[in-house]
């Protein structure tokens, strides 16, 4: 019997690649695989840092000389012309709170006046809105002493309710009541 012949036949060996065992040769050495460690954990500390504080790299690269514009201005807007300041408000609980000045004897005319005046604190736009009084009733009579405004944006129909304020009669004006979110605008 032939032994040569004899049996299946084999794959070629394959071609050494040159490169590749001198890779291999050059892994064996232990100042290599301690570099190698290192250029791959400085590489996952940079992206770390850019996915988890992408806006630092923004803030480092802006000049300083030049001004930045915020995207939205933020209240008070009652400074502007033709519209009534009123007292910077008071966080009472989860909302805001504060006095108006006087708007009339209490009636729908003087709560609307009231509202009007909260929107042109915190709105930039207040004409975009449009109010609703909903003064408190027992069902024999209606009190305009306490009562509800319900503001919705013209703008945006669908949106529902863009905000409910609260107005209480204190004897000589309207005292408001609205939401914390107030603080950052309409």
């Amino acid at each position: 019997m032939d032994l040569l012949s004899s049996g299946r036949p084999r794959p070629p060996e394959p071609r050494t690649r040159p490169w590749l065992s001198r890779a291999r040769r050059l892994w064996r050495h232990r100042g290599t695989r301690a570099g190698a460690v290192v250029l791959v954990a400085a590489a996952a500390l940079a992206l770390l840092q850019v996915t988890v504080h992408p806006e630092r790299r923004l803030v480092d690269r802006a000049d300083s000389r030049t001004p930045t514009a915020r995207p939205f201005p933020t209240p008070p807007f009652d400074r502007r012309p033709g519209r009534t300041p009123i007292p910077a408000p008071a966080q009472t609980g989860d909302l805001l709170s504060g006095p108006l000045p006087v708007t009339g004897d209490p009636g729908p005319a003087s709560a609307t006046r009231a509202a009007n005046l909260v929107l042109g604190r915190y709105c930039a736009d207040p004409s975009r809105y449009g109010l609703t009084i909903e003064p408190y009733s027992d069902g024999r009579s209606i009190d305009f002493h306490h009562l509800s405004v319900v503001i919705v944006d013209r703008v945006l129909t669908d949106s529902g309710t863009e905000m409910l304020l609260t107005l209480d009669w204190d004897g000589r004006a309207y005292r408001w009541f609205g939401p914390l979110g107030l603080t950052r605008g309409c």
